[in-house]
């Protein structure tokens, strides 16, 4: 394709007369052009990409001064206050806005002038400006306007920059109103950007009129996040009181559901106790009581757990550096230590599996990798969770002084001593798979190696001839290696981190090859500047040395220099980047008399149970009085034993039963209830006098301290728990009494009549008695006459119509006594709607579907094959609904009847069809009909149908008159004896049809009678079933 492009454009010069040459000029011009033609790889191979950098910033440059100067301008944007001379195309290639409206037909194509009201004057100026550079300014007051202007013109990559900005201008004053801006016009970055920092200052945005005049439901997503960042979990509970507090009359009845965020674990005794005292919005609000209630059981009850556990931030955490191997008078170590940064502490951890000494280490997926080195195991890893090391098998080829960094859940081990410095690999630990990348452009060994920004960088180093200064950058997402900014100094065995605000420090190591001399100085490497930065020198000169960095701080341990006198270090430095000073902080721990260098480091995170969690309170009535320490204790004591009766004399126990649902499987005869039981009973071991204890009347216990009756459902259907496992707790009254209210779900079972289905009422027994108790020893009895019905929820199956409780004694053959127990008479009604509009009613649709076999003509031969569809149809709904109804010979359903009989019906209305087309179509239809179908069909059955059979005679009485006629002229010519013979057969063929006639005509009559009676039957039959429930004569449906 270039090189016809080629040809043609030269031979349009040729013929304008731009070539003047000779005529040898112009062949060997000529020749020149076949040649390329001939052999385009050649013309290919010539042709190079020229790309000027700086031509796109020059054309936008040029653009925007024809803007300025109105010159070629083609419309005009109006705002208020100024008018934008602008051209179509740049506006169009911008926004996606100007080229809808620039390519369809609105008003502004024509009218040559675009108005947007909306907008500023000085908006639209910097918005103009930037699709014309790329540029615009903005400051904190007009960056929201500017927004919604990008937001508008649809200028994704503008609204993305001022986005960007405002990140910048985030305070405790304006963060909330931020995040509502980033909220309504989309800003992802902005938002995040808001969210974070209002949860990071959570205690003083708070206090700001912004959170004042949130909304509940940001109120309440914001306090129910685990992220915010509080000192103590109070500063929560402060922020909902003072939301709450400035609109009181409107939000107090919010408080609860606000309070049902805080995190009641991580609140001391001592707040609860103040809340108890001091704040009247939660003290005479009952919702609000019962919520503290529930966090000062959680105080009381070690079982008794809060949904929330505690916020990040208020989680017991301990930083840990991990450091391995190392020297011991020149021999390598397995020792492994741990030095927790919040106390300055070292701990012993589990030794490595080997010694080990110039390694490398890094941590992935949460564990520690160690690997290469002086040692016999290739690579060891070890579980901060399970506290434990683990090695592999595999025999593979690491070296020593090589470099590990770990990104995206996978390590990258670079160069080290071996005989291609060069390489590179990297392993996969879900896979335990090691594969090859790109190599360095340098052949290192001792060098480091950091992760910054999803990038490796690796520095310094030897190449077994000069230490290195070079510095280079990997790229995992495409797999190459960049040179970058060399070091100031050159070094060996250094230890580097990456740090804040995205820079990298190197400190120490040797700067010759000869392990003579340190390199004590330190610097700092700035991606934003693309520079190295000398900065402060540890007190300490050092190489091969472990280093971690935690925040904004850095860690160094251990190392060695060139003094035999000082061989080992055993100093840990820490430098502080803001302050850029470094300060002693720790010394490590001798090991028979050694110290380690050479340490490797990482970072785990320890978490570990909250102090307060530790510690469950005996009672959360502590809280209000000593005294009541005392009553819990003594009762605990004294009701410890959960086998022993109360008292062995007469005892009382009043059952009341709360519904919540109810679901009834009649297939299988058995009735699933959601009840809550209540229990009432008198434990005498648990009374107090509440005089000698400041007035307390009532306590709340857990039912696993105490004596339950062994009440149980007698007819349940499976095994039923004595509620002992709920979180159900027993309220002891000073007197004695204990009452229970234990939520269960029970299955009983109940014979199902289903003799009216589907409109039918059942009637079930659930019987609560004892197994064990007699009348003697416990009366059960029921509280009230009826069950409570307040808390049921309606089902949609069966309406509830009540529930009678009654007491009865039940006497067995093998035992004297008699055992009371309460049945509860559960009555319930059946919704049939579900059935009438999925049973009931198909089958009356089939029914009437089945006339068609009378109404569809004799002669489409249509009438057989339909009436075997329906009663197919009518077959699988039978199944269906056998498929319902239990297995029983008890009693037969109303609604089995009635599929009977339709079935019997729609199976006869088939055998009328086939008797009625046998009339239709006779063996001989030329026959005459005989005589008592002529006077049964013809005469009596035509009349009760009302259908005239007259036209038969009428013909014949023509054919006779004619007959006559022509009997009259049979001497009138020659043609006497050939008009006879034609008169015989039209009489003949008359007489045919005729018969013919009369056949169908009996067949008609024969198929409207059927028709009535069949329509009749069916619809006495549904009459017939419907009149038998006792439902659809009271008119209960």
């Amino acid at each position: 394709m270039a090189t016809s492009f080629l040809l043609e454009e030269e031979r349009a010069h040729w013929e304008r007369g731009w070539f003047r040459e000779s005529s040898a000029g112009v062949t060997s011009k000529l020749l020149h052009v076949l040649r390329r033609l001939h052999c385009p790889n050649e013309a290919a191979a010539s042709m190079e990409r020229l790309l000027d950098e700086e031509y796109k910033g020059e054309l936008l440059q040029s653009l925007n001064e024809l803007r300025k100067s109105n010159s070629l301008c083609d419309t005009t944007i109006k705002t208020e206050g100024k008018d934008f001379p602008v051209h179509r195309c740049v506006l169009t290639a911008a926004s996606p806005y100007f080229r809808a409206m620039f390519t369809s037909e609105f008003r502004e194509n024509d009218s040559g002038f675009v108005e947007l009201k909306n907008i500023t004057g000085a908006i639209m100026n910097e918005i103009i400006q930037f699709m014309y550079t790329g540029k615009a300014e903005t400051d904190s007051s007009s960056a929201q306007e500017l927004i919604m202007a990008a937001d508008f013109l649809m200028l994704p990559s503008l609204k993305l920059k001022a986005s960007k900005f405002l990140e910048g201008t985030i305070s405790v004053t304006n963060c909330l109103a931020l995040e509502s801006f980033a909220r309504q016009f989309n800003c992802d970055l902005l938002k995040q950007a808001s969210v974070s920092y209002k949860m990071e200052n959570f205690p003083s945005v708070v206090k700001t009129d912004d959170f004042k005049s949130l909304d509940f439901e940001r109120v309440q997503d914001l306090i129910s996040r685990d992220e915010i960042v509080v000192s103590k979990e109070e500063e929560v509970y402060e922020a909902v009181i003072i939301w709450v507090k400035h609109e009181v009359a409107s939000r107090e009845c919010l408080l609860p559901e606000l309070l049902k965020c805080v995190r009641a674990s991580s609140m001391s005794k001592y707040s609860l106790k103040r809340i108890i005292d001091r704040e009247d919005l939660v003290i005479k609000d009952p919702a609000c009581m019962k919520i503290l209630i529930q966090w000062l059981r959680a105080f009381l009850f070690q079982d008794y757990v809060l949904l929330q556990g505690p916020r990040l931030c208020l989680k017991f955490k301990e930083t840990v550096v991990v450091l391995t191997g190392g020297h011991r008078s020149g021999i390598s170590t397995s020792t492994t230590l741990g030095f927790v940064l919040a106390t300055k502490k070292w701990l012993q951890l589990p030794m490595m599996p080997c010694p080990r000494t110039r390694h490398a280490a890094a941590v992935c997926g949460g564990q520690l990798y160690v690997v290469g080195g002086f040692s016999e195991i290739p690579l060891c890893c070890f579980n901060p969770v399970q506290n434990e090391w683990f090695s592999t098998e595999k025999n593979l080829p690491f070296h020593p002084h090589s470099a590990l960094v770990a990104l995206n859940e996978e390590l990258y081990l670079i160069g080290g001593d071996s005989d291609n410095k060069r390489q590179v690999r990297k392993y996969k630990c879900n896979l335990d798979q090691w594969e090859f990348l790109s190599p360095m452009a340098f052949s290192r060994a001792a060098h480091c190696a950091v992760v910054l920004e999803e990038l490796i960088y690796v520095m310094g180093g030897h190449d077994d001839n000069v230490c290195l200064r070079s510095v280079e950058c990997y790229n995992p997402a495409n797999d190459q290696w960049t040179q970058i900014l060399d070091m100031n100094n050159a070094r060996k065995f250094s230890a580097a981190a990456a740090i804040t605000n995205g820079k990298i420090i190197v400190v120490g190591g040797y700067s010759d090859m000869g392990f003579t001399r340190i390199e004590e100085t330190c610097e700092i490497f700035d991606k934003s500047l693309n520079q190295w930065s000398l900065v402060s020198s540890p007190t300490v000169p050092r190489a091969a040395c472990g280093i971690v960095s935690v925040k904004s701080a850095v860690y160094l341990f251990g190392g060695e220099d060139t003094n035999n006198s000082v061989y080992k270090l055993d100093s840990v430095e820490c430098y502080i980047v803001q302050e850029d000073k470094w300060i002693h902080v720790s010394t490590m721990p001798e090991n028979e008399g050694t110290v380690m260098r050479n340490m490797s480091s990482m970072t785990s995170v320890l978490n570990k149970r909250n102090p307060r969690e530790e510690k469950v309170l005996t009672s959360y009535l502590e809280l209000i009085e000593d005294s009541v320490k005392t009553i819990f204790l003594w009762i605990i004591k004294r009701g410890s034993s959960q086998l022993l009766k109360p008292v062995f004399s007469l005892g009382w126990l009043a059952w009341e039963v709360v519904y919540k649902d109810i679901v009834e499987d009649e297939k299988s005869e058995v009735i699933t209830t959601n009840v809550w039981v209540r229990q009432y009973w008198n434990d005498p071991r648990f009374s107090w006098n509440k005089a000698e204890y400041e007035n307390i009347t009532q306590i709340i216990i857990n039912p696993e301290k105490a004596w339950l009756p062994d009440v149980v459902l007698l007819n349940s259907a499976e095994a039923m728990s004595d509620g002992r496992s709920t979180a159900a707790r027993l309220v002891v009254k000073h007197d004695g009494n204990v009452s229970w209210l234990n939520p269960v779900i029970i299955t009983s079972s109940c014979v199902i009549d289903i003799t009216f289905f589907p409109l039918d009422d059942q009637s079930c027994e659930l019987r609560f008695g004892s197994w064990s108790y007699s009348s003697e020893f416990l009366d059960v009895h029921p509280r009230r006459d009826s069950a409570d019905l307040s808390s049921y929820v309606e089902n949609g199956e069966w309406t509830l119509l009540g529930v009678k409780s009654e007491r009865r004694l039940l006497t067995y053959d093998c035992r004297e006594e008699e055992f009371p127990y309460v049945t509860y008479h559960v009555q319930i009604r059946r919704r049939t709607l579900f059935y009438m509009m999925n049973y009931i009613l198909p089958c009356v649709l089939i029914a009437v579907l089945t006339l068609l076999v009378f109404l569809l003509p004799p002669e489409s031969g249509e009438r057989m094959s339909f009436g075997v569809t329906v009663l197919l149809s009518f077959t699988i709904l039978l199944l269906m609904l056998m498929a319902k109804l239990p297995a029983t010979s008890k009693d037969t359903p109303l609604i089995a009847v009635y599929y009977a009989y339709t079935f019997i019906e729609v199976s006869a209305a088939m055998g009328m069809a086939c008797l009625m087309l046998r009339f239709y179509h006779p063996d001989n239809s030329s026959a005459p009909i005989p005589a008592w179908i002529r006077v049964c069909v013809l005469n009596y059955c035509a009349r009760l149908v009302r259908l005239s059979t007259s036209a038969g005679r009428v013909r014949q009485v023509q054919i006779v008159q004619e007959w006559r006629q022509v009997k009259l002229r049979e001497n009138r010519g020659k043609e006497q004896t050939n008009m006879t013979i034609l008169t015989d057969n039209i009489l003949r063929k008359e007489e045919a049809d005729t018969m013919r006639e009369e056949w169908r005509m009996a067949a008609m009559i024969i198929n409207r009678l059927f028709a009535w009676i069949y329509l009749i039957t069916i619809i006495i039959t549904l009459a017939a079933v419907l009149l038998k429930s006792p439902r659809f004569r009271k008119g209960e449906f």
